[in-house]
């Protein structure tokens, strides 16, 4: 058959130039793909590093804990003494002012962090559990566990975990109790941490503690 009639019918150029430009449009959705790929790639790059900076503060705070020992202090530790210990890495601090008015068997709230040496805000495990207990002013401290009355002194929320590696909430603190049968009408309040020395107790002192108005 004469090629001028293959030529009209069998169309060979059309079809080359039809796969070729095809060729070149799946090679520009290749490289663009590549492309993507690589951006998401540095991306989940950046967020690991993220999350291994945060674990890493996470993991600092708890391996330098005491996991053997349930409670760090033996319970006949005063005060003073675990105020004076040097050991401490970390510190407790209210992250809301101290209310201002307490009332007997009305509770409040209180917020609570952690600040390291450099008095930068810390992220801690879940299962801290911190703890609120009360003091006289005398010298030396006495702990009140019970009332005038032989009731407890305190009730509500006298322990609690962290919420979200930043803080701790005592949602509701009830106080059995008014200030005024006490020296210098005055109550210490003292937060701390249980099972771990290397955080410094929180100290609130010389607070009042008034009668509910009768109604």
């Amino acid at each position: 058959m004469h090629s001028e009639c293959l030529r009209g019918r069998f169309p060979f150029p059309n079809i080359i130039s039809y796969d070729s430009n095809l060729i070149h449009k799946l090679y520009d959705l290749v490289n663009i793909q590549n492309h993507n790929l690589q951006n998401i790639a540095e991306q989940n790059k950046l967020l690991l590093s993220s999350i291994d900076n945060l674990s890493s503060g996470v993991s600092k705070v708890y391996q330098q804990g005491d996991p053997i020992s349930p409670l760090d202090y033996p319970m006949n530790t005063t005060l003073s003494e675990i105020l004076k210990d040097d050991t401490n890495t970390y510190s407790i601090v209210l992250l809301e002012s101290f209310p201002s008015n307490i009332l007997k068997e009305k509770g409040f709230k209180i917020s609570i962090g952690l600040i390291d040496a450099n008095n930068k805000k810390v992220q801690f495990p879940h299962d801290f559990k911190f703890k609120v207990e009360l003091y006289t002013t005398d010298t030396p401290s006495k702990l009140l566990e019970f009332n005038i009355h032989g009731k407890k002194i305190l009730r509500g929320t006298v322990t609690a975990f962290t919420d979200d590696n930043w803080s701790v909430n005592f949602n509701n603190i009830v106080i059995n109790e008014v200030s005024s049968h006490y020296r210098n009408d005055c109550l210490k309040m003292v937060i701390q941490i249980i099972g771990s020395h290397i955080v410094k107790p929180l100290v609130i002192n010389n607070f009042s503690v008034r009668a509910r108005k009768a109604r």
